[in-house]
């Protein structure tokens, strides 16, 4: 399976999945992991890696998560699943579901590389890669059922999202390369569940694709600040102009986690069209 065995790991991991809101990069308890991490070199190398790749996340250094992931990986492919979560959080979707489905080819009832290429597919609206997926995954139990079904219900809300990105006159190109942007803002700064609300609007200039992305744990004044680091970072991307002014992102803060627990219970990130 992909879920990396060494308990230690699986300490700091348990850690990440629990934590919420603005990263603390200097945390103490992060310092004493990279201790551990030093000291299980030898005797451990996959271990002390994965603990270097989920503290270097936890700072917010995306990159190198992926690097120590991916040193972790080169020994052990049982941790190519959370190399390719890692993929993920650095905003590099396409090697993680191309990582998805490799690892489902191999294994097809790995569900946590199941559920990953549903968190990634989500986002970048990969209907191709979503249906392969569902090809090669085989449920065993209840709970892999339940991600199947999710898969469905995916593969009709990305044809309706499409459908909207069309009357908004924006292209699936220039949409996967905002997300990846405000993948790597919002994962700067945060860990945590996040919500995703795909909208279109009318107003005097035209029609304008809304998207909201839900946080939990924060304040205003950092949705504002992560808000600034976007519009900031959209400057850079090689996109048609007329295309980037008819998107409007927004990061807000959640009013309880339990809304998000309620309606997604088994899977991190989702998106919702309204």
């Amino acid at each position: 399976m992909s879920i990396q065995p060494q308990t230690k790991s699986i300490e700091v991991q348990s850690f990440m999945n629990s934590y919420l809101g603005l990263l603390s990069p200097n945390n103490f308890r992060l310092k004493l992991w990279l201790r551990d991490a030093e000291a299980l070199r030898k005797s451990n190398p996959v271990d002390s890696y994965m603990i270097e790749g989920w503290v270097s996340r936890a700072q917010g250094n995306l990159n190198d998560a992926v690097k120590k992931v991916a040193n972790a990986s080169k020994l052990d492919d049982s941790v190519l699943g959370n190399l390719a979560t890692m993929y993920s959080s650095a905003g590099r979707f396409d090697e993680a579901e191309k990582l998805c489905l490799s690892i489902l080819q191999k294994d097809n009832y790995d569900w946590y590389a199941f559920h990953q290429m549903l968190v990634n597919t989500s986002v970048t609206l990969n209907q191709t890669r979503l249906k392969k997926a569902m090809n090669l995954f085989k449920p065993v139990d209840e709970k892999a059922q339940v991600l199947l079904n999710i898969g469905n219900i995916y593969l009709e809300d990305i044809v309706k999202a499409h459908e909207v990105l069309e009357k908004v006159g924006v292209t699936i190109a220039t949409y996967r390369s905002i997300m990846e942007m405000a993948t790597v803002v919002k994962n700067n700064k945060y860990l945590g569940d996040s919500k995703l609300k795909l909208s279109m609007q009318v107003n005097e200039v035209g029609k304008i694709l809304i998207i909201d992305e839900t946080l939990f744990n924060v304040t205003v004044d950092d949705c504002i600040d992560l808000n600034e680091q976007y519009f900031d970072s959209i400057l850079s991307l090689e996109c048609p102009f007329d295309e980037l002014k008819k998107v409007v992102y927004n990061f807000r803060p959640g009013e309880e986690k339990e809304d998000l627990e309620s309606e997604a219970s088994s899977y991190k990130e989702f998106v919702e069209w309204g």
